[in-house]
């Protein structure tokens, strides 16, 4: 058995998932795919906490750049018909 992590640039964009979803289907059915944060998400949602624990509400700013990041992937990779029950 293989497992492998993928994340950070490889996940950056859907042009980018998409080349990582064409590599894992080349893999065995024994292999684990672990996937991390989309590029460099873990590190705004630690700048976001951070500035929401220090009570500064320009988090508020933070967190919609990374709620739009995310919502944009998946407008790109998601059928119209999921996009309101994932969003």
């Amino acid at each position: 058995m293989k497992v492998i992590k993928v994340g950070g640039s490889s996940l950056s964009s859907s042009i980018n998932i998409l080349k990582v979803l064409n590599i894992v289907k080349t893999y065995e059915s024994d292999t684990i795919v672990v996937l991390s944060a989309l590029g460099k998400t873990t590190n705004n949602i630690i700048v976001c906490g951070e500035l929401a624990a220090n009570k500064k509400i320009i988090y508020k700013e933070s967190f919609k750049k990374i709620e739009s990041y995310l919502f944009e992937i998946i407008r790109e990779l998601v059928d119209i018909n999921y996009q309101v029950k994932i969003l």
